[in-house]
């Protein structure tokens, strides 16, 4: 898993550069810091154009890494990689700070008041938004700094990748390869269903509905304990005609707008069905998913493009290893990156 993460690490940045929050600031500074490395003494690590990436920042990276990445059971052997993977994506956060700044993009004022108020709108009150930054501690000059950031390099991202193309033949072909399965709705049954604790409680359930109550007047005169699990009268289950359980098969026959007798499904677990409605299989016809295909075909195009500008640019910014003993060693991370390339291979042969 985190070959893979590594091989996908600057992607992971352009993904978190959409959100609120930039995916991991430049928290390294310039100078400072002792040259001593014994003890718990802090000292610089790598440089990244001149700048000393200290140690103890670098291990704050790290564990803000690992747990917005959700990886569980970091052992000591994978620390290297982990610790590389957070440098790159510094490296790619330097290299857009000087990219933007090279090419003098910079979002208007009104851009600006626009996301914040896409912020503000997230809270209920104005008061309750200017509260929650005193109490983080952020200024509005430094949220505007911030957002600035963001949509500068955002705005980058988005000229980089401005060259994206679809053509006809490209959406007919990701259509003919996803139809069955994103575009296809099987035949099935539209059904609500009650699970009961008890024989006593279905049956109860059962005589209500039958004699004309509403589903939602029935299920509200039941207890937790009685009543296990539901489905809301305006949200029903769909179920697939040619994978329905064997002990739920008669919904197959049974009529449109009729219940079905309490069915003991397990031990304790009795369930009261109403067939809301059959479905025939409908497939979205190309014309009728165009627009959604389009999409997804040029979000790839755009992706892969801003893969590759960020390889690039990355190539600008000077990285100097301070402590090598920290990080993987040269033939290891040789290693990674031709097994991934092979990797890469085998998938675009298959």
């Amino acid at each position: 898993m985190l070959r893979t993460l590594r091989t996908q690490v600057k992607w992971i940045l352009v993904f978190f550069l959409l959100c609120f929050v930039l995916a991991i600031p430049l928290m390294y500074g310039v100078g400072g810091g002792k040259s001593s490395r014994s003890g718990n003494e802090d000292y610089a690590v790598a440089e990244i154009d001149g700048k000393k990436l200290m140690r103890s920042q670098l291990l704050r990276s790290v564990q803000d890494y690992v747990e917005r990445s959700g990886i569980k059971d970091v052992t000591s052997t994978d620390l290297p990689m982990i610790r590389q993977m957070v440098l790159d994506q510094m490296v790619v956060q330097e290299a857009l700070v000087k990219e933007v700044k090279a090419l003098g993009i910079t979002p208007s004022k009104e851009e600006l008041d626009r996301a914040v108020s896409g912020i503000e709108d997230q809270f209920p009150t104005k008061e309750a938004f200017m509260q929650y930054l005193q109490e983080t501690g952020i200024t509005m000059d430094a949220l505007r700094e911030q957002l600035k950031t963001q949509l500068s390099q955002q705005m980058l991202l988005e000229e980089a990748s401005a060259a994206a193309k679809v053509n006809d033949e490209e959406l007919q072909g990701l259509y003919d390869s996803v139809k069955d399965f994103v575009f296809t709705v099987p035949e099935g049954f539209e059904v609500l269903a009650a699970e009961f604790s008890s024989q006593e409680a279905a049956d109860k359930a059962y005589e209500e509905l039958s004699s004309g109550t509403s589903w939602d007047v029935v299920l509200e005169g039941f207890s937790s304990s009685d009543l296990t699990g539901s489905t809301g009268s305006e949200k029903p289950a769909f179920l697939k005609k040619d994978s329905l359980p064997e002990n739920l098969a008669f919904i197959a026959s049974m009529d449109d707008g009729q219940y079905a007798e309490p069915v003991e499904v397990a031990s304790d677990d009795f369930i009261v069905v109403y067939r809301k409605s059959a479905k025939d299989r409908e497939v979205t016809s190309f014309e009728d998913a165009r627009e959604q295909l389009q999409s997804m075909v040029l979000n790839q195009k755009r992706q892969e493009l801003q893969r590759t500008f960020l390889d690039e640019i990355s190539e600008k910014v000077e990285v100097k290893i301070l402590d090598p003993e920290i990080f993987p060693a040269e033939e290891e991370a040789v290693e990674v990156v031709s097994e991934d390339n092979a990797s890469g291979d085998r998938e675009s042969e298959e």
